[in-house]
């Protein structure tokens, strides 16, 4: 989801003559999200194993949604070329793109959506693990700039986007960090295998990084990035709420 790569041959928003508006209701979104984290963190005390279903279906709403926004585009959006984020825009080609603008934002609340439960599910019942307010913030940051990233249009020059992405990229890759280091101090206590949603997906972060310096296919890349860390929202947030998971005795 970000907005450095080279877009589209004509697909800078300034086209738009009503760019600024939507600048202005993304930028008062995001303000409604972090009052949203706010409330969520202090009153969602749910059952535990509620919160499964809720991270699940927002990982059916971030993945209907991006299937449809890419049969509704202006351009004929290519997996292995475009960045996803480009679908995002209000205007591309001289021509209206505003059905993959909101179909985009309902990929990006539906992303969103995974970190947002998963730190309330964390804040709620899992408060008795070392370092846990350290990865709820996280997730919140990424969810933050996963929101952002869908109610803001791609605007090289407007700043809020550019720190909506770099929260959504530092909140995934820190969470997972966190992970990887979490269960590699329980030891044998849980399956080796609780680390490799983790690996994967910081490794998809360096290749995604690299090709976004060496312009090798970033657009690719991107997508791995964005399903690795979907999947590593869904796998850990699954693990926590259907499982009590605690420190080796």
């Amino acid at each position: 989801m970000d907005s450095h790569i080279a877009p589209v041959s004509g697909t800078k928003d300034t086209q738009n003559p009503g760019r600024t508006s939507f600048l202005l209701w993304g930028t008062v979104s995001c303000f409604g999200f972090i009052f949203l984290i706010f409330i969520g963190n202090r009153y969602f005390n749910l059952p535990q194993i509620w919160f499964f279903w809720l991270i699940l279906g927002w990982y059916g709403v971030w993945l209907g949604s991006y299937l449809k926004a890419r049969t509704v585009t202006s351009y004929n959006h290519r997996f292995r070329i475009h960045p996803t984020s480009y679908i995002g825009q209000t205007w591309v080609k001289g021509k209206s793109n505003i059905r993959g603008y909101w179909w985009y934002m309902g990929f990006s609340i539906g992303l969103a959506g995974m970190p947002l439960f998963f730190g309330f599910l964390l804040e709620f019942h899992f408060q008795h693990l070392d370092h846990i307010n350290i990865i709820i913030i996280f997730l919140y940051i990424g969810a933050l700039g996963i929101f952002g990233q869908g109610v803001i249009p791609i605007n090289l020059s407007f700043p809020g986007h550019i720190l909506t992405t770099v929260f959504a990229f530092a909140g995934a890759i820190a969470m997972n960090i966190i992970m990887l280091l979490l269960f590699s101090n329980f030891g044998s206590k849980y399956p080796w295998g609780y680390r490799i949603p983790a690996i994967i997906q910081i490794i998809c972060s360096i290749v995604y990084m690299t090709s976004y310096f060496t312009r090798a296919k970033p657009g690719f890349f991107q997508k791995l990035w964005v399903i690795s860390f979907s999947f590593s929202f869904l796998f850990y947030g699954s693990i926590f709420s259907l499982y009590t998971i605690s420190p080796p005795l």
